[in-house]
Order: C-alpha cells, then sequence, then structure tokens
C-alpha cells in the first residue's frame, strides 16, 4: 500500500501546521505538519508566498512525501 501526501516547509525546519479556524501556521518539524492534497498544498504555499518578507529563495516550497507500506514474508528452509 502505497500514500501520497504533501507538506508546505516554510524555512529549514520550520513547517504550515493545522487547519484550523485561523488557518494554517508555522510551527516546527515535520512530524506535525499538515497533511494536503496537492491543491490545497499549493494555495498554502501562495498565501505564505504573499507574506514573505526576504529570506532564503527556496523557501517556502512544497514536499511530496511518500509512505509505503509492505508485507515482508520470511522464507522457508526446504521448501
Amino acid at each position: 500500500m502505497k500514500r501520497e501526501y504533501y507538506i508546505v516547509q516554510l524555512e529549514s525546519t520550520v513547517f504550515a501546521h493545522g487547519d484550523s479556524v485561523f488557518g494554517f501556521v508555522a510551527g516546527f518539524g515535520a512530524e506535525g505538519a499538515a497533511r494536503l492534497c496537492y491543491t490545497k498544498a499549493h494555495k498554502v504555499y501562495r498565501d505564505f508566498l504573499t507574506l514573505k518578507e526576504g529570506g532564503a529563495r527556496r523557501f517556502p516550497r512544497i514536499l511530496k512525501v511518500t509512505v509505503e507500506m509492505k508485507t515482508i514474508t520470511p522464507k522457508r528452509k526446504g521448501a
């Protein structure tokens, strides 16, 4: 089973968090970052891009995260 989602990176360790009443906010760590579809991630990216004042040109950016789960079965001996 393979799952894909997108997160928005605002700085080297800062990501877009939450989808609360106040919208998205900057927070530390990718673990708590909002998991978004591409369309929503692009909207959040554009919103933070308009708020940007200087800083590195490579931020904000959209990161694609892929999680793959596989079943591993041990090899049978003598088969």
